[in-house]
């Protein structure tokens, strides 16, 4: 019979007597390698996404319900033809449609983004005088901070959706922003709340007044000012008056001057109810308003 160790039994052994001889360096490098492994899941940072600066900036402009073609004409084309020449830009596309236009001014991958975007927000600047007073740009390079990674619904089945919004507004916004690492939190859908004022045609004719008058009449007297400065006790005091509508009744009591300039209230008028602003988007969650 042969009894011949074969060549996996004379491996295995050499290698039991290696392990045998070399036991203390053996343990040395594997209990390091444990506690390396250890300090890194611990100290290393760790993302869901990669830092990624994708070669693209956006510029956002919301002007209301002015019609598509004359957005493109007053807004879309004259910021399109200012982008194009800016160190490293290759293309620039929009979208445009009523009131809203989006401009993307696309980078090679070699550009520093951070200055790329400085250079957008110089040259938008410069021909700002030139755009619509009314519109609103934002620019936003894209980044992954640069998208949602939750959303949350907000439904309820007694309230309506303006104390839905309220409470989203001055509730549940300021608590994520207190959270560590939470920069932006942005509202969509629901409805703020407003003060709609009913006029009647007939009396407000019979005041001699007319819609203008009225809104211009709010305008100025719902504000807040300073009356002054006042110094007691080595302490300088800010006055401050103010002079806003804070419910229907106290609208409803407002004091509007008539064309004869007698004293005349809102509710001599017109009526006043609480209602929504209204909106250009609605959002849904489990069928709901949300």
């Amino acid at each position: 019979m042969d009894t011949q160790p074969t060549r996996i039994e004379k491996e295995a052994s050499l290698l039991g007597r290696f392990a045998t001889r070399h036991a203390l360096s053996i343990i040395f490098i594997s209990v390091a390698l444990c506690l390396g492994g250890i300090y890194s899941a611990l100290k290393v940072p760790s993302s869901v996404f990669p830092q990624t600066n994708f070669p693209r900036v956006a510029i956002l402009v919301d002007n209301g319900v002015m019609p598509g073609d004359e957005m493109m004409a007053r807004i879309t084309r004259p910021i399109e033809e200012t982008m194009k020449d800016i160190p490293g830009a290759e293309r620039v596309r929009s979208t445009t449609g009523q009131g809203a236009a989006e401009i993307s001014v696309y980078f090679n991958w070699q550009t520093d983004m951070k200055e790329a975007e400085l250079f957008v927000l110089g040259r938008l600047s410069q021909i700002r005088s030139r755009l619509p007073q009314d519109a609103e740009t934002s620019v936003y390079r894209m980044t992954f901070s640069s998208f949602p990674i939750l959303g949350v619904s907000l439904t309820s089945d007694t309230r309506d959706i303006t104390h839905l919004w309220e409470t989203a507004r001055y509730n549940l916004k300021p608590r994520f922003l207190s959270i560590p690492g939470v920069a932006r939190v942005d509202l969509v859908g629901g409805r703020a709340t407003e003060y709609h004022i009913t006029v009647d045609p007939v009396r407000l004719n019979a005041a001699g007044l007319t819609m203008q008058d009225i809104a211009d009449a709010l305008e100025r007297n719902n504000l807040i000012t300073p009356a002054g400065m006042h110094e007691e006790n080595h302490s300088l005091y800010l006055t401050v008056l103010d002079g806003r509508i804070g419910s229907p009744e106290a609208l409803e009591n407002f004091v509007i001057q008539g064309a004869g300039g007698q004293p005349l209230h809102i509710r001599d008028i017109g009526t006043v109810e609480r209602g929504p602003e209204p909106v250009y988007n609605i959002v849904t969650a489990d069928g709901k308003s949300a």
